[in-house]
């Protein structure tokens, strides 16, 4: 997928779930609860991505015991004035330009 835009979302504007492997390119998201999410053992790769104005911008986790950890690989990326820009669980990963994103305890059931 390329060339997207997306505004005003009550949930997630992208959601990679249950072993999925999604890659985006030019991805520009504006008020949303949650950005882009990869949980339970999917990949999401995203090139240029812009996240305005949401609650949580990028969220890597794990939600169903029978899966794994999400895992999110972004190069080039804007983020602005987001109420968390990045959140990601024990196990899940989040890597914005080759670089990982430290994580944070969470429970599973938070999302």
């Amino acid at each position: 997928m390329s060339e997207i835009s997306i505004n005003s979302v009550g949930d997630k504007a992208i959601s990679a779930g249950e072993d999925s492997k999604l890659k985006i390119s030019d991805l520009d998201i504006k008020n949303a609860y949650i950005g882009v999410t990869s949980k339970d053992s999917s990949f999401l790769e995203i090139d240029n991505l812009k996240i305005i104005n949401s609650k949580i911008a990028i969220l890597a986790y794990q939600r169903k015991l029978e899966y794994g950890p999400g895992t999110i690989k972004i190069n080039n990326i804007i983020l602005e004035n987001n109420d968390e820009n990045y959140l990601s669980q024990k196990n899940s990963k989040i890597f914005i330009d080759n670089k990982i994103v430290d994580h944070i305890e969470m429970d599973y059931n938070i999302f």
